[in-house]
């Protein structure tokens, strides 16, 4: 699984081109999927960082998928997409 989108009962998508029904948040999600290498890169947008191939910096940064899908990173999440990214290039 790649990434999740839209939160509460509404279509969501994985990488794999799957729809799913959710039901939670995104946070939700975020939450439980965190220890399994998750990060939340934007409102809409919950990324396994095992699938990501590099960081671009245009528009203020986006990441590049292994299917070469580009995700927006918002600035808030900046920083942590940024150090979450660090912790697991070591």
């Amino acid at each position: 699984m790649q990434k999740i989108f839209p939160p509460r009962y509404k279509r969501g998508g994985v990488g794999d081109g799957e729809k799913i029904l959710v039901s939670r948040s995104l946070k939700e999600y975020a939450d439980i999927l965190q220890p399994f290498q998750f990060v939340r890169t934007h409102q809409s947008h919950l990324v396994n960082i095992h699938f990501i191939k590099s960081y671009l910096k245009e528009d203020g940064g986006k990441l590049l998928l292994k299917d070469l899908t580009k995700i927006p990173i918002s600035r808030q999440k900046r920083n942590l997409v940024k150090e979450t990214l660090n912790c697991f290039a070591k």
